[in-house]
């Protein structure tokens, strides 16, 4: 792969956790909203990691590779699908080319090293007026991506926003699509609410141009528009993005779980308490979901329980999702939320306060040894620790920062 390919992901939403990417996915991803995030006090899952469906924008359909006796190289361009996701074949004939460095940085999460070998390429490119190249425009896509992940939300629009301008030069309705989606995530994540939705609407349109009203692709940027209006708490634009998305998936026989807790999640919101309990359950039961999404739906069937003063259900069903969200690897801050969730809800029982601060600390102890190192990460653990700490006030009466700091660490050193 060379460098201008559009390699890395738009959104890790399994980087994300339990509730919308992104992705748990409003993805990732990843999996992965203010109405059910984890953990603050209301105890939902953090915006980023809600609805955790992996996504990553692969470039532009090349080609296969034919070769003749004489080491010729030639490719055919095979026409745009939008029933699979693209990818870009680069073959090489005679000596090995450079390695992809910055490519290796950014899936190493040297992000800092990754924009820094970006940049020095675009200033490249720049210098030598080849700035509107189309061959560059996955460049510009992959520094965008490296400041994002920097949180340098500022500098990743503007590539982002370069690249874009590349793709609409060249007519490339489905890249430019993603190109609008990503910085409509970029948006969100900045706090920019109103330009989020503006590029998601500009993303959906051009994707259903690109590929049809009724393609994969349309039904995932319809979800991240109603993940947009859910944050801003337009529960029925939300919930009529999510059932356009399920028509699609329904129509074309495809994965419908991930729309089934988007659904339940904003009957949830509108304590309509019966149907989202309706739509968890298709979630929990679909046969073609894997055990971590089911574990997502059991997740915020727990919180949903916990909402209603109802807590043996919640424990049964936050049980049951950290049964389920490690059973196809480690998913450490999708677990640690779950554990938080059982703090939350032991904390909320008669004698249950040791329970709860034993999952307390387990949740901070799996962020502390994860080395998550994106803002929502860093929150989230700042957040834990001010539920941990308080636990431990009502347990001991020492409400000194030093008692508590002390007894933290010690937690954490013994594992």
């Amino acid at each position: 792969m060379n460098e201008t390919d559009k390699g890395l992901d738009i959104r890790q939403n399994k980087d994300n956790g339990l509730n919308e990417a992104h992705g748990v996915p409003d993805d990732s991803h990843v999996l992965p909203d203010d109405s059910h995030v984890l953990p603050d006090t209301s105890n939902k899952l953090p915006d980023g990691m809600e609805i955790e469906e992996s996504r990553y924008k692969e470039g532009p359909t090349l080609a296969k590779c034919v070769l003749g006796v004489i080491l010729v190289l030639c490719f055919i361009y095979m026409s745009n699908s939008c029933n699979y996701r693209r990818s870009t074949l680069t073959f090489y004939v005679g000596p090995e080319p450079e390695v992809n460095v910055g490519s290796q940085y950014y899936k190493e999460g040297r992000y800092r090293e990754a924009a820094d070998y970006y940049q020095e390429k675009v200033d490249e490119v720049f210098s030598n007026g080849k700035r509107y190249d189309p061959a560059n425009g996955p460049l510009y896509f992959n520094l965008g991506m490296a400041y994002y992940k920097l949180e340098d939300y500022d500098q990743a629009l503007i590539y982002l926003q370069e690249c874009a301008d590349v793709d609409q030069r060249t007519s490339n309705m489905e890249e430019l699509a993603w190109d609008y989606n990503t910085m409509a995530d970029v948006h969100k994540d900045a706090g920019n609410m109103d330009q989020a939705l503006n590029y998601y609407e500009k993303g959906l349109k051009a994707i259903k141009k690109a590929c049809g009203t009724n393609s994969e692709y349309t039904a995932i940027f319809l979800s991240d528009l109603g993940d947009a209006y859910k944050k801003t708490e337009h529960y029925e634009k939300a919930l009529e993005q999510y059932e356009q998305a399920l028509k699609i998936q329904e129509s074309n026989e495809s994965d419908p779980t991930w729309s089934y807790i988007r659904i339940a999640r904003i009957y949830n919101a509108l304590e309509d308490y019966d149907t989202a309990e309706d739509f968890y359950g298709r979630a929990s039961r679909s046969e073609t979901a894997d055990s971590y999404t089911k574990g997502v739906a059991f997740y915020n069937m727990g919180q949903m329980y916990q909402e209603r003063g109802e807590a043996s259900p919640a424990l049964a069903a936050l049980d049951k999702s950290l049964e389920l969200i490690n059973q196809d690897g480690d998913n450490a801050y999708a677990e640690s939320n779950v554990q938080n969730a059982l703090a939350s809800v032991f904390a909320e029982t008669e004698d249950g306060l040791d329970k709860a601060i034993l999952h307390s600390v387990t949740a901070c102890r799996l962020l502390e040894t994860s080395g998550f190192p994106t803002g929502n990460h860093r929150k989230d653990l700042e957040q834990f620790k001010e539920q941990l700490k308080g636990y431990y006030q009502t347990d001991t009466g020492d409400m000194t920062d030093e008692g508590f700091a002390l007894w933290y660490q010690n937690q954490m050193d013994s594992l």
